[in-house]
């Protein structure tokens, strides 16, 4: 191959091409639901309770009582539980 050293650097350095939108499109859905079936068969698993439990209900309880002292909100389990109510967070609700 007779190629000089400015001829190798530009084809090895030049900037790929970005995907079509449909390609970008294909490859976005087949991640998503990819993940979204593997979430889905974790269901009753050690993944959906800390994705559920300790992710998502932990993490919003201590967001509430940094953000409002005041509100004495637990997190059990599933359900955050403040006097005067709470809610239970279940799967798929989540915003996974």
């Amino acid at each position: 191959m007779s190629e000089s050293f400015d001829q190798f650097i530009a084809r090895t350095t030049a900037k790929p091409r970005p995907l079509p939108v449909w390609g970008s499109a294909l490859l976005f859905l087949s991640v998503f639901f990819l993940l979204q079936m593997g979430y889905e068969a974790c269901r009753g698993t050690w993944v959906e309770y800390l994705v559920v439990g300790d992710l998502t209900v932990k993490t919003t309880a201590t967001l509430i009582r940094t953000l409002t002292p005041e509100v004495d909100v637990q997190a059990l389990g599933n359900q955050l539980a403040a006097p005067g109510g709470g809610i239970r967070v279940m799967k798929g609700c989540e915003g996974t």
